[in-house]
């Protein structure tokens, strides 16, 4: 995944967003990916870009918890 990131990041010129699906859920199923989104946001933080936006707090449905993380960078 970093190395995806870092190969996006390069490529643009204005910035990225990608989503993925956070570990900060109830449940999980073994064919997905999960990433931490702060481990994400770090390795961002410190090696692309100071300009970074994580969030993490819309849900898919009501009553839920917010189970996938949108990530924002930008040169």
């Amino acid at each position: 995944m970093i190395n995806t990131i870092h190969k996006m990041f390069s490529a643009c010129k204005k910035g990225v967003a990608f989503n993925a699906m956070s570990t900060y859920v109830d449940y999980r199923d073994e064919i997905l990916y999960y990433s931490n989104p702060m481990e994400i946001f770090d390795y961002c933080k410190r090696n692309l870009t100071r300009n970074v936006i994580l969030r993490h707090e819309y849900l898919v449905k009501e009553n839920s918890i917010p189970y996938e993380y949108t990530m924002y960078l930008y040169k």
